[in-house]
């Protein structure tokens, strides 16, 4: 006769089985407090991209007439067009646009001033006398950008 002096220590199948179930237990109702970062996240990759052609408008040697036709100094406030800025293609705008501008777009002059893009007379050049709100929202939640005249400082209010 064969005695068991050693035990084994293992689990078995079923034991296993129920850890498994507990955590998959804990792991959906924990998904529903994870916050939801769409609209910051949104806001952020907009205001990147509007100081970033701001940027290439201080920073690029061109005419005047230069400016007003090539997409380097201006940004236009629709989805498709911010992700096309985004070079690794990657991001995806989750959140909704809206701004005061009538054209939608803003361009920047080689001063760095803000002004809208006139497309019927693309000449004409309006630097902007009141500040501008770029509103990214979904749902429930809600962020501003102001774009200030002159200066062109924008910033999440």
């Amino acid at each position: 006769m064969r005695s068991n002096s050693k035990l084994t220590a293992a689990f078995t199948t079923i034991e296993l089985v129920f850890v498994i179930i507990i955590i998959a237990i804990m792991a959906s109702v924990g998904v529903g407090f994870v916050p939801n970062y769409d609209v910051e996240n949104d806001t952020n990759f907009v205001l990147m991209h509007i100081k970033e052609q701001q940027k290439n408008a201080l920073s690029y040697d061109f005419t005047w007439e230069d400016s007003l036709y090539f997409n380097h100094t201006c940004i236009e406030f629709s989805k498709n067009f911010l992700e096309t800025l985004d070079r690794k293609k990657t991001y995806k705008l989750n959140a909704n646009i809206t701004t005061t501008l009538l054209s939608k777009k803003l361009c920047f002059d080689f001063l760095g001033r803000p002004f809208e893009f006139n497309a019927t007379n693309p000449l004409t050049v309006n630097l902007l006398t009141q500040t501008i709100d770029v509103n990214i929202s979904k749902n429930a939640k809600s962020r501003t950008i102001s774009v200030y005249p002159m200066s062109g400082f924008a910033k999440i209010n």
